[in-house]
């Protein structure tokens, strides 16, 4: 089946939904440069049928004709961008896995494509007349969540509204959907673990909580300072119950272009705070890289400061993604 409508209203079904099955409200704008990479990466893509153009850029009013199972791929691949789903698996594609994973389960031999054709008609069936299915509950969960024709809101939580992304570029302020001792909303991480490119355009005080949720997942009690004079120190992170007693780390972020390297001067003026508090070590963590010079003053100190790079800082984000292993990363750099 063909749709034809005007663009601005294909962009618009896709930036609603988005923030439905999401809960991460994008702009017009953000949402084109998504179809943009999914386009350039259609070698990482599953998309079935190819875009032979970006239909998306052109004026809003001119109409365009896309097939729904497109229309559906292109909501597939957005998910996946936007850090919403582990997978570009688009919801027939997941129907089908589901359904062999179900019948070797019960029979202990691989499936026949003939029973997995019959499986997947009837859970479709059930699907559409929304019976219950018991033993497939976690998977009814994420195939709505792809299915573009569902409009249930996210089950893996509890709804609690849409969050602004424009808000990770441009707010100083902690999201207020975060809970008591949350500094970095889930939905910001799971973005950036599939748009590390972002990492560096983001809001310099949002890096200072993607840093202190770091910290207090990995079981410190942490400390963000004020935004201004904070006197280069920007995250307290204690740690009563270290191997060798009460741990102490100061932080310094350096929200920095991977072209522009933190100074030595910098990581000495660090150096400095953790002698005069007597703390147990500092960590200069930035979304670029240290100068030569600094990372070897780092190096000569070894463990009293150590240096979080743009690579650690990725691992940071993997780590606490949503569709991660459960560990999350110890820090050592």
């Amino acid at each position: 089946m063909r749709i034809k409508m005007p663009r601005g209203s294909f962009i618009s079904i896709l930036v609603e939904l988005t923030g439905l099955k999401s809960g991460l409200a994008i702009g017009d704008l953000e949402l084109c440069n998504v179809l943009d990479e999914a386009f350039d990466n259609v070698g990482e893509t599953t998309l079935l049928i190819r875009p032979t153009s970006k239909w998306w850029f052109g004026p809003p009013g001119e109409h365009v004709v896309i097939r729904a199972e497109e229309l559906q791929e292109y909501f597939t691949n957005v998910l996946y961008c936007v850090g919403a789903i582990p997978d570009r698996m688009d919801p027939n594609g997941l129907l089908v896995a589901h359904v062999k994973e179900q019948i070797q389960k019960k029979t202990g031999v691989h499936p026949t494509k003939r029973d997995v054709y019959a499986g997947a008609m009837t859970l479709q069936t059930k699907i559409m007349q929304n019976a219950r299915c018991e033993d497939s509950a976690a998977f009814l969960v994420e195939y709505r969540r792809r299915d573009i024709l569902s409009d249930c809101l996210p089950e893996q939580r509890t709804w609690d509204g849409q969050l602004n992304l424009n808000d990770l570029f441009q707010s100083e302020s902690i999201p207020s959907t975060t809970t008591e001792g949350q500094y970095f909303d889930q939905r910001y991480i799971d973005y950036l673990s599939r748009r590390v490119g972002q990492i560096d355009k983001i809001h310099w005080r949002q890096f200072e909580y993607l840093t202190a949720e770091f910290f207090s997942r990995n079981g410190y009690k942490v400390k963000v300072t004020p935004a201004r004079g904070d006197g280069g120190i920007d995250v307290m992170a204690l740690r009563e119950s270290a191997p060798l007693g009460p741990e102490l780390v100061l932080i310094q972020c350096k929200r920095h272009a991977s072209s522009n390297e933190v100074t030595i001067n910098s990581v000495k003026a660090l150096w400095t705070d953790i002698q005069d508090q007597n703390a147990t070590k500092g960590v200069i963590a930035t979304t670029g890289y240290l100068e030569k010079g600094a990372r070897e003053f780092c190096e000569a100190r070894q463990y009293r400061i150590q240096s979080a790079e743009r690579n650690n800082i990725q691992s940071w984000i993997d780590s606490m993604s949503s569709h991660h292993a459960p560990n999350a990363k110890k820090i050592n750099h």
